[in-house]
């Protein structure tokens, strides 16, 4: 069985969505008020126990998105402080250390209550 990390969108910040800009910042309740006000604050679900990958998926809500990039430091900032960078664009020459890249490059439409899906 593949092993995934599921979370529930908590907050959305006034500013967390910006169609120019095609990216979500993901944070755990730990962030601070500046932070909150630009991120999608999320709770994880159970044990963090996961194993993200070029080709596998994130899922929020219902629409699932392929991950076409995944930065280094992805990993430990989910598990330390529930922090990613999601990238609705192309992979640029040099990407974000903390961004996960996906496709189809579009925002998903947020609900507080959703659940996202790492995996």
């Amino acid at each position: 069985m593949d092993k995934m990390i599921k979370s529930k969108i908590t907050y959305i910040g006034p500013k967390a969505v910006d169609e120019k800009d095609q990216m979500l910042i993901l944070f755990d309740a730990s962030a601070s008020k500046e932070l909150r006000a630009v991120s999608v604050i999320q709770e994880f679900e159970g044990p963090k126990d996961y194993d993200l990958a070029v080709g596998k998926q994130v899922v929020i809500g219902s629409k699932a998105y392929k991950i076409t990039y995944l930065g280094d430091m992805v990993a430990s900032n989910l598990l330390e402080i529930g922090h990613t960078v999601l990238q609705f664009k192309a992979v640029p020459d040099s990407p974000q250390h903390n961004a996960v890249y996906l496709e189809p490059q579009e925002l998903p439409d947020l609900e507080l209550g959703m659940e996202i899906t790492f995996g």
